[in-house]
């Protein structure tokens, strides 16, 4: 069978049950945290929606956090094999309860040291809602990536609409009732939804069973793949922090605006990016498990076509009319930045090739080269940001962003480019079985 045929046979396999799911999931989360946004600007003042929108970003971290030491090794584990026990998946879930509870405990800390930092303080009902929201937050987004990975997927797009159901009669009680709400209340409201979603979709795992030493078995294992992706979310948030405090001090608040703007109309193409989490890791885990590096790699270039192709459709279309869309979203004083969308649109395109060709590298358990590729991306664009904004200014920083991205690009596919070569001498015998390690150096025997 030719390579077209071979991936036309894969998209039309997959397109109906895990891309269509993933997608729908991700779509109703965009616009759950896209609808929660607008109300929370219309409800709160602009200062108590500063503090709503900082808890929430500091939430998002430390969930992405946990999901690099449980979901994210997770995933690739499930496809590693044809099947993995219940008490995996019953452990992954009991431990993220555990995590969801420290990352709770670790956002009022964070919150207390940022108010001593500022000279005031968070009110407890503040603090206490902050990490209730951080805590059901964290729930919701491990159990979804279970669903996932156990091939529920329609149970994990039920979960998400489930959460939008019960905070849409929420809010309908809030507006009947013209009920007033402030920072704490509008946190209480989101993780109660949540925690309420998550209850019929757990019992399974709350039932277990479980196996004592599968904890530290669990955290063993997924610690040698997942300590190169937390040091890599050090890595990428230290890199973008400076960034925008370089612009900031050289350009002014008005050209973050604009430039923020310009990202804001593309992060449409985050739903797709963000979908991809939902099913690609475990699929690409099990074709290179079936059919060994040369499937792992058809598989991706398959996912690269459609995926890829959709998201490049959406950044011509965004490109094309972003004066009227920044415009129509932001307001009129912000169209003279709608060129920059030009050239943050190859910074996208960047972006979801890393995002789908980085899974190659967690399929094989190589996240160190993941790692290495962000930091080496992350000192050059810290390197060029000062010439390139002081000679093209604004239009530089662009530029820096696409650069980083290009050099993170390249240096994770000339990864795989090894690698594959590799693979292919060892098929035609030219190194022993030893001069080619097998797919994981560790043994995830203890997991079954």
């Amino acid at each position: 069978m030719s390579l077209s045929a071979r991936l036309s046979s894969r998209l039309s396999g997959l397109l109906q049950r895990d891309v269509t799911y993933s997608v729908m999931s991700q779509v109703f989360v965009s616009g759950f945290n896209f609808a929660v946004g607008i109300a929370a600007a219309r409800l709160l003042g602009i200062a108590d929606f500063g503090v709503f929108t900082l808890i929430l970003m500091i939430a998002m971290v430390v969930a992405v956090a946990q999901g690099h030491i449980l979901t994210l090794p997770m995933m690739t584990f499930a496809g590693s094999r044809p099947q993995r026990s219940k008490s995996y998946f019953a452990t992954i879930w009991a431990l993220g309860a555990v995590f969801s509870a420290l990352g709770g405990a670790a956002m009022m800390l964070i919150l207390l040291l940022i108010g001593a930092l500022r000279g005031d303080s968070f009110s407890p009902d503040v603090l206490f809602a902050s990490a209730a929201i951080t805590f059901a937050q964290n729930q919701q987004i491990m159990l979804r990536r279970i669903l996932f990975a156990q091939r529920r997927r329609l149970f994990a797009a039920g979960l998400d609409i489930l959460r939008l159901v019960v905070m849409g009669l929420a809010a309908a009680v809030i507006v009947l009732q013209a009920f007033s709400v402030d920072v704490a209340t509008l946190l209480y409201l989101l993780a109660a939804s949540a925690l309420l979603a998550t209850v019929p979709f757990s019992l399974g795992l709350m039932r277990g069973p479980y196996k004592k030493r599968l904890f530290t078995a669990v955290l063993a294992r997924h610690w040698p793949m997942s300590r190169w992706m937390i040091l890599m979310l050090l890595v990428s948030l230290g890199q973008e922090q400076a960034i925008w405090v370089i612009v900031g001090v050289e350009l002014g608040d008005t050209a973050i605006g604009g430039l923020r703007a310009a990202q804001y109309m593309l992060g449409i193409t985050h739903t797709i990016t963000l979908a991809m989490e939902n099913h690609i890791p475990r699929n690409a885990a099990e074709q290179l498990r079936l059919k060994g590096r040369e499937g792992l790699r058809d598989y991706l270039l398959g996912q690269s076509a459609f995926l890829g192709g959709a998201v490049i459709a959406l950044i011509v279309l965004v490109s094309v009319y972003s004066s009227e869309l920044l415009t129509a979203v932001f307001g009129p004083q912000y169209a003279e930045y709608a060129h920059l969308t030009h050239i943050l649109g190859i910074t996208y395109s960047l972006i979801v090739i890393n995002s789908i060709w980085t899974h190659y590298l967690r399929a094989i358990e190589d996240t160190r080269s993941v790692f290495l590729s962000y930091t080496v991306s992350s000192v050059a664009a810290v390197i060029l940001i000062y010439p390139l904004m002081h000679t093209f200014g604004l239009e530089g920083v662009a530029i820096c962003l696409s650069i980083a991205h290009a050099v993170c690009v390249s240096l994770v596919l000339s990864v795989i480019i090894r690698d594959q070569r590799r693979a292919a001498s060892a098929r035609r015998g030219m190194q022993s079985h030893t001069a080619y390690p097998p797919i994981s150096p560790h043994s995830d025997g203890a997991l079954s």
